[in-house]
């Protein structure tokens, strides 16, 4: 039931210290649950449910208390023993830490796991991140950047989804014109007009040209030029 929690694979190390066991108790429990065909070994320290339907048979046996208490000492555990290695659990971390409802650290490493998966054009998975980073700040009752919307915008616009790119590019405009932040506004501008190249050159024309207007009232020479 806990390596349900961990998810389809799980971490040998991790489930170890999760369960405060030995590596013979646990190899002994885990040689009983591969003998069954429930669970194969993967590799050294990675082992994985043979089937899906296993795993959530097991993880739906928890209450939702349980399973938000389980999976915010998982991320506490995974905090303690990849300290050294984090970068490499961000997705997990993000994950756990979002489904115990532990919202200021959800956005943390919601806010990682999406610039990460952006850097190496996992853009789906950058959507996932961006969105639990939305969901978090409603949750904290904070201010939403206009940076995350333009960011969850670029990964849409990318993968080729017209509607939601432009919903959240103008939503990340609205955002940075009631923050008064010229410098996302001006931004926000250039993606719209990036976005409609594609489709319709009046308007990407239009967004440029606000574009150019704010930098010249901005009194930005760089901004300004890269309107033009």
């Amino acid at each position: 039931t806990l390596a349900a929690v961990l998810g389809r694979r799980f971490n040998f190390r991790l489930l170890q210290e999760l369960l405060e066991t030995d590596e013979d108790d646990l190899m002994n429990r885990l040689k009983q649950l591969v003998n069954a065909q429930l669970v194969v070994e993967e590799g050294v320290d990675l082992f994985a449910f043979r089937h899906a339907l296993t795993r959530e048979a097991a993880y739906s046996t928890l209450l939702l208390r349980e399973r938000q208490n389980l999976h915010r000492l998982v991320g506490e555990t995974m905090e303690r023993i990849f300290a050294a290695s984090q970068n490499s659990h961000l997705a997990d971390l993000s994950y756990h830490y979002f489904t115990a409802g532990e919202w200021q650290k959800a956005l943390d490493y919601s806010q990682r796991a999406g610039d990460q998966a952006c850097m190496l054009y996992a853009q789906r998975e950058a959507i996932v991140f961006y969105s639990r980073v939305l969901v978090a700040t409603r949750e904290l009752n904070i201010a939403i950047e206009p940076a995350l919307l333009t960011a969850r915008g670029h990964a849409y616009e990318v993968m080729g989804d017209f509607k939601s790119a432009l919903d959240d590019y103008e939503q990340s405009l609205k955002l940075a014109q009631q923050k008064k932040d010229g410098q996302a506004e001006w931004q926000t501008l250039i993606d719209l007009g990036s976005l409609w190249a594609g489709r319709d050159y009046q308007q990407t024309g239009e967004y440029f040209r606000r574009a150019e207007e704010l930098a010249r009232k901005l009194e930005n020479p760089k901004l300004q030029a890269q309107s033009l």
